[in-house]
Order: structure tokens, then sequence, then C-alpha cells
């Protein structure tokens, strides 16, 4: 069977009746600590009921999702304006128990009544509305129906367009007919002192029980966790993290590319130590390669002098790669190919140290045979072996890891690449 209808989220309305002294407290009693003052009668010689199900929502006004609403039973006094009180006489016993039948104190109310005409139902909650009412549990008093209609049928339309239920700041909820001309029969049966009502006798029987004692109804509306808000806030931390993560990577973004903007004014101004720096996504230009020393290479000084005098003054015919040569060094020298070097570049070249195998494929070098590339580092290789590695892979030396790009190269390729350097030192 159906719980609930319409979304109503309760889980039961249950009624007892509790006894609590005729004196005042010091202290307001209100939810948990009216439990220090008052008892249940036990249900075996009192009233007790429990309703779960065909319970209609009719408001979801101030709803505590998960808690319960609780509160002693009455019903709203009427004044006889458009003769309320005489359509109510008929469906509320004369004896009901009413604001007064309560005790002075500021307990918590949930007021019951049967859904009259328009004016007087919207005349009861605007009279529940100036006690401590929680919540109104209305009831159709004409038809015996063991079932309510939907919170959407005309019979709950009170003709201002539902604008009661921002007026009034309580739940509202509607039971069948039956339970609610029952929980009417029972408000006027426990209205009097305790002798009054239903086993009396036996309840002023109990120890420390004083006849001028309260015996009233009192109901609890246990409200359900309300599905939609699991849903909510998984809703909000899910926003909360894309704004958040959003947030951070466009921070990441502005720092990174005012950073890469930064380096290249100073690449471009000269204040970055290049020498120093490790610019590994760097490529040398094909152009550059060409202009870097191309030479013959000599083992000792005797046959570098001896291939140094062999040279002509002039050429009139293409010379061969490997027949040209000039030294460089006491154990090294090499001589350019005048077909490969410009005529800026010296004729004889220094090596200051002694290299006999070329650091990417181990070969050795053949004296006066093999070709040579030197980096501005003073690093050489096989040309085949540092030219399309200096065109494809990186700018720097194998060996040394020094540039061998120029200046004017470094800022044109640094203008035109994201930057990420390993190490930069700024020039003071």
């Amino acid at each position: 069977m159906q719980r609930w209808k319409d979304g109503c989220p309760v889980d039961e309305i249950s009624t007892m009746v509790l006894l609590f002294p005729h004196e005042e407290p010091d202290a307001v009693a209100k939810g948990s600590s009216l439990h220090r003052v008052a008892k249940q009668v036990s249900p075996s010689f009192s009233y007790a009921d429990k309703l779960t199900a065909e319970i209609v929502n009719l408001s979801n006004r101030n709803v505590p999702y998960g808690h319960a609403i609780n509160g002693f039973l009455y019903v709203p006094d009427l004044s006889n304006e458009n003769n309320c009180t005489d359509i109510a006489e008929p469906h509320i016993p004369a004896n009901a128990t009413r604001r007064a039948s309560l005790p002075p104190s500021d307990y918590t109310l949930i007021a019951v009544a049967p859904w009259l005409s328009a004016k007087c139902t919207l005349s009861l909650m605007k009279a529940a509305s100036m006690s401590p009412t929680r919540g109104f549990i209305f009831y159709l008093p004409n038809g015996g129906l063991e079932k309510s209609p939907s919170s959407s049928s005309i019979v709950w339309d009170l003709g201002d367009n539902e604008a009661w239920k921002d007026t009034f700041q309580f739940p509202v909820y509607a039971i069948p007919t039956i339970i609610g001309a029952q929980l009417m029969t029972q408000l006027g049966l426990y209205s009097g002192n305790v002798t009054e009502v239903p086993h009396g006798y036996e309840i002023a029987g109990t120890t420390g029980t004083d006849p001028r004692d309260y015996v009233r109804l009192y109901t609890e509306i246990k409200i359900a966790n309300d599905n939609r808000l699991p849903r909510f806030w998984a809703l909000q931390i899910f926003t909360m993290l894309v704004v958040v993560s959003g947030g951070v990577t466009l921070l990441i973004y502005l720092m990174q590319n005012s950073h890469q903007k930064s380096l290249r004014r100073k690449i471009k101004s000269g204040k970055v130590n290049l020498g120093a720096s490790r610019f590994k996504c760097l490529r040398v230009p094909a152009s550059d390669i060409e202009k870097l020393p191309l030479f013959t290479y000599y083992l000792d000084k005797k046959e570098a002098q001896l291939s140094t005098n062999s040279i002509p003054t002039s050429i009139s015919s293409p010379i061969d790669k490997e027949s040209l040569a000039y030294p460089l060094q006491p154990l090294v020298y090499v001589i350019t190919t005048m077909t490969h070097r410009s005529e800026s570049f010296p004729y004889k070249r220094f090596l200051p140290h002694h290299q006999p195998i070329c650091a990417f494929c181990f070969g050795a070098f053949r004296s006066g045979i093999s070709q040579v590339r030197e980096l501005p580092c003073h690093h050489i290789f096989h040309p085949t072996c540092i030219d399309s590695y200096l065109n494809s892979c990186s700018s720097l030396c194998p060996i040394c890891k020094q540039s061998a790009l120029s200046l004017a190269s470094y800022q044109v390729e640094a203008a035109n690449v994201n930057v990420y350097p390993e190490r930069v030192s700024i020039s003071r």
C-alpha cells in the first residue's frame, strides 16, 4: 500500500495519550524537554493510533525533512464570522480539546479540523497561526471516504490560487474521513480532568498522579528524508568542483602565458644567458647548420702541415672535399673544405682538445679522410650524425649540452614556440 500520496514526505502520523502536571513547570517544555514532565498513558487503557498510509500532502511549508513534528492535538477556535461556527458545529464535539483546554505553557500544537467551506477553512488556519501550531491535519467531514482525494483535486481549492500556502507557515496534511472523525471523537473524550477521561480512575490510581493533572492527545508526524536533497547537494558540490577546477586551470594558463611572454622579452633583450640555459625544444635551422665549420680530420701536426702546404692559392675547378685541410692545434689540425666555407671563417682553426671518435656513432675518425662538423663548443662529429640531430631533435651539444644556435636564431625560435627551459640565467 502506498504510504503517502502526491509526494507527501510523511512516514507516519501517530497519536497517543499523555499525562502531565497541572502546574506550569519552571521552564517552558518544548520538544524533547516535554518528556521530562510528561509520560505516556499505557495504550492498554487509553487511545493510541498510528496512520502510515493514505496521507495527502497539501502544503510543504516549513517541513523539517528527516525529523518529526510534535504537538498536542487541538481544534482552533472559530468566530461566528460567515456562520463558520454553525457550519462546524455538527462535525466538532462541543467538549473537543481547544487552546483553553491545554496548559498555559507555550507547548507546541498540531491542529485538526474538518475541511469546510473555503472561508471557514481559511478562518481555521488563521486561528491556528495565532498559536504555536507546527502542523495542521484536515479531513473531509462527509462521505465516509477511506481515501482522501489527491492534492490536485478541486476539493482542496480555496479560491485564492493557492495563496494560502504562502500565508500560513506550517505544513498541511489531509487524512481519510474515517480516521479524521475518529480523532475528533477522541478529542471530545480527552478534554477534561483525569477522572473524566476514559479509564480515568485507573489513570488517577497510578503513582504520583494528581486528579488535576492533564490527560490530552499528543500527535507526532514523522517526516521522511527528502530524496531530492542529496541530489541537490550533489549537484551543488559538482558545480563547485567544476568552478574551482576551471578557475585553477585558467589561473595556471594565465601564469604560464605570462611567464612565456616575459621569457621571450628577456631573450629578445639579451637578458637571458643562453649558454647557461636549457631550451631542449629549440631546433637548429638547416641554414645555420651549413654555417658551422666543416673540417677534414688529421691525427697529428705533421700530416696537417703537409696538407696545408699543398693547398692551391686559387681554385678554378671543383675540389674534392677530402683534398683540402689546414692545421688547427699541436695534436689535431683540420682543414676546411673550401667549397663549404665562407670567406668570413678563418682558414685554420685550433682545436683545444683531442677527440678521436664521434660521440654519436662511436666510429673513429680517419686521419685525412673523415669529414667532421665542429660545434661552437669545439666538439666534433660526423656531419651525417650531427646535422640531422641538430635539425630535428635539439640545438644542444650531445656532450656538453651547450647550444649550437646563434643569438639571432635563439630570438627568432624563442618568439615562435612555447619555451620551457630547465634553467634560465638572467644577465645582471
